[in-house]
């Protein structure tokens, strides 16, 4: 129980504009709900009951969001493991993923650089089929360095989410690319937005046949 009195006297100034007196604080009254309880109040029982019923039901809800995130987790592809990694094999493109084969799932692509984070969403067969699900950093506002930052990052990644959702589509796959600061980030707005995440592949190159050797001066 909480009441809040304010004793803001106005007056007006010579101005005729409306002043507030900041020197008289606002008054704030409490009463504990232990203290309520233990009079006699009218509707007390039934205020307790309507308590614990509403417990009762925040408790089911409770249960039934673990019961579906350990559905989610205990959820396995077949293919290879290997310290503690799955790695997909071609049985695990026909693996089912709520009446829709594993390999055509969506895939949000996201790119990861020092400055910026652009996220786009193509299908199974990497054809833009699914219109329109792009998003970067500069797109959610953010301007300059700001786009670089992990913020900005999991923003995009939520509204691009978020997108999807409405569009219908609840599992995806995630390819990675690029070292930025924004790749893990990102990932997590996905997940944040209600997306279920199947799989994380890192497509990120790096040189194994070393550097090509820079052109010589030009003469002059």
């Amino acid at each position: 129980m909480l009441r809040q009195v304010f004793n803001l006297p106005l007056h007006f100034t010579k101005n005729k504009g409306l002043r507030i007196m900041k020197h008289f604080p606002a008054q704030i009254h409490t009463t504990s709900c232990m203290s309520l309880m233990e009079k006699v109040v009218k509707g007390k029982k039934k205020f307790i009951k309507q308590v614990m019923s509403e417990k009762e039901s925040q408790d089911i809800e409770d249960n039934d969001t673990e019961e579906e995130l350990s559905a989610v987790n205990d959820f396995s592809f077949p293919g290879h493991e290997e310290y503690g990694f799955s790695i997909p094999t071609m049985q695990t493109h026909e693996t089912l993923v709520n009446d829709i084969k594993y390999r055509d799932l969506p895939i949000v692509h996201i790119q990861s650089t020092k400055n910026n984070t652009i996220m786009t969403c193509l299908d199974g067969d990497h054809q833009p089929g699914v219109h329109g699900l792009i998003n970067s950093c500069g797109r959610e506002g953010f301007r300059s360095a700001k786009k670089s930052t992990t913020v900005a990052a999991q923003a995009t990644g939520m509204s691009l989410g978020a997108k999807m959702i409405r569009k219908g589509y609840k599992d995806i796959r995630v390819r990675v690319r690029g070292t930025g600061a924004g790749r893990f980030p990102s990932i997590k707005g996905l997940e944040m937005s209600g997306l279920n995440i199947m799989s994380i592949t890192d497509a990120t190159y790096y040189g194994t046949m070393g550097y090509k050797k820079p052109r010589k001066q030009r003469r002059v």
